[in-house]
């Protein structure tokens, strides 16, 4: 994303993310956004190298595994396949 600005949470999070995995403190300098998001970019940047794209496709694999979880969650509750996938949509 060369030469572009984010203007969201994200680009707090990912500031904050590069600096806990440089060594920084994990704690957000103001205290306005949660260091859990932060720190999981951080685990993604030193599994996979310190690249934003591995922190949003990251943020992908979790989006498609929340559709599993709640499928799977559903189906467990109600033993219904049909409100396991309307569930899951």
């Amino acid at each position: 994303m060369v030469g572009t600005t984010q203007l969201s949470d994200f680009s707090a999070y990912e500031f904050q993310s590069h600096a806990i995995y440089e060594g920084a403190a994990i704690w957000h300098p103001n205290g306005s956004h949660p260091s859990g998001p932060s720190m999981f970019f951080a685990f993604i940047y030193s599994l996979f190298g310190n690249n934003t794209l591995y922190a949003q496709l990251s943020l992908t694999v979790v989006g498609a595994l929340t559709v599993l979880l709640v499928y799977l969650l559903t189906w467990r509750i109600t033993r219904h396949r049909n409100s396991a996938v309307l569930a899951a949509l």
